[in-house]
């Protein structure tokens, strides 16, 4: 059995390409047909967001690869509730749809995996 691997997003948009390059690692893993979840936290559910400046060549790339993951049957995909409330981003406005948790069910999530990988 393959093991689970829990991709953690939990920086805001544009301080460094780590959340680009963690996304890859994602895409990658997917690939190669292990189970493969995602989870934003904290300013990390910015990353979700529609580009804001068409000037931002990063903002673009994690949009456009936010866009393939179900190409790569990435379809887990989770949002910390608490940071969208605290950020008042509303489901609609994100660039993918995401399963809000509560932290009793991020407990349960970190529970179920093997591999947990992020900043």
């Amino acid at each position: 059995m393959s093991r689970a691997h829990l991709f953690l997003f939990d920086e805001a948009p544009l301080r460094n390409v780590h959340a680009l390059e963690l996304l890859d690692a994602a895409l990658v893993a997917a690939a190669f047909d292990l189970p493969t979840t995602l989870l934003f936290l904290g300013d990390g559910v910015l990353q979700l967001l529609p580009e804001v400046s068409p000037n931002l060549s990063q903002e673009k790339a994690m949009a456009r690869q936010l866009a393939v993951l179900p190409e790569y049957g990435i379809e887990q995909v989770y949002a910390c509730g608490r940071a969208l409330d605290e950020r008042q981003l509303a489901a609609a406005s994100l660039v993918l749809s995401v399963i809000r948790l509560d932290p009793a069910e991020q407990t349960a999530l970190f529970a179920r995996q093997d591999v947990i990988i992020g900043s």
